[in-house]
């Protein structure tokens, strides 16, 4: 079977439609600017990829092997020929923190009142590393036009601990495809758990593709959903949502539990009546009879588990 593409209503080799595309891209794809995209109601602010990355996407051999790795690689990467990078020799020119900063600006300014005063932003960040005092920079930019950080999308653990401190909302591990029209990290490692020492103020919510691991306490109003385990070395208030895309097996479990709901994949539960001392409990789906989310102190869990 040959893989092919739809283009103008005629059937066109895949590889062919892959090496026009390439011919045809711009010098300087999206991907490589500031941008903003609204997507499903959202205000995004699309970082540029750092330069490790970029330079994936800008490199091209000649070969026949090495063109049909470079075709693979591509539909793996893309998924769509239109979409793919440059094909320049120099491969994507990398911004300074200064330049991006810069180009913020501009793009803020461009747009004149498209936006309404105090719109949340969602900060994509994609792979990129970013420290407290650039977010805070960033948030600074947006506030001189009215325009609220809310939350940081990103791939690096250290930069969703520092937006975290800064309270604001973090998900970790995900990149919106509908965005950059690819995933321009496709093996970045997003299962690893997030470590987060600190206090998860009122407000915060915190996502990530593997377990959550908070040494500090997590405030009422605070969210804290993971698709593997939650372990708050504290007291949790919030809301915990574990298993969040279906795994039963996940649990929650805090030195002192007295959430305001907590949920394991589909199954949801209260506290009703918190511990009166401090001793850890864990929650967790009872597999006898019909599936339901119990809670019970630590050892007692660890010893039914035994048995």
């Amino acid at each position: 079977m040959t893989i092919a593409d739809v283009e103008g209503g005629e059937l066109q080799p895949l590889k062919a439609a892959l090496k026009d595309a390439l011919q045809s891209q711009p010098t300087e794809p999206e991907v490589s600017q500031v941008r903003f995209k609204t997507l499903q109601g959202k205000l995004n602010l699309i970082l540029p990829l750092e330069p490790k990355t970029q330079r994936e996407f800008g490199q091209h051999q000649s070969s026949p092997k090495a063109e049909q790795e470079e075709v693979t690689k591509l539909i793996q990467m893309f998924g769509n020929a239109e979409q793919t990078a440059s094909n320049s020799d120099q491969g994507l020119m990398a911004l300074t923190w200064t330049e991006i900063l810069t180009q913020l600006e501009q793009r803020v300014s461009a747009s004149g009142n498209e936006w309404k005063p105090r719109t949340q932003v969602y900060l994509q960040a994609g792979d990129r590393l970013l420290d407290s005092r650039q977010l805070q920079e960033i948030s600074e930019s947006l506030q001189n036009h009215q325009l609220l950080l809310h939350s940081v999308v990103t791939n690096r653990r250290q930069t969703a601990i520092n937006a975290a401190s800064m309270g604001l909302c973090v998900e970790q591990g995900t990149v919106f495809r509908e965005l950059f029209g690819f995933n321009p990290i496709p093996n970045a490692l997003i299962d690893d758990p997030l470590y987060i020492k600190m206090t998860v103020r009122s407000g915060v919510e915190i996502r990530h593709s593997g377990s959550i691991i908070v040494f500090g306490d997590v405030n009422a109003g605070a969210e804290l959903i993971s698709e593997g385990d939650i372990i708050v070395c504290g007291k949790l208030k919030g809301m915990a949502h574990a298993g969040s895309r279906g795994n039963a097996q996940s649990i929650v479990l805090a030195s002192h539990l007295d959430a305001t709901q907590i949920r394991i994949a589909s199954l949801i539960a209260r506290v009703e009546s918190p511990s009166t001392y401090f001793s850890p409990e864990v929650a967790f789906v009872s597999q006898q009879g019909t599936p339901v989310i119990q809670i019970v102190q630590v050892v007692d869990y660890y010893s039914r588990n035994k048995s």
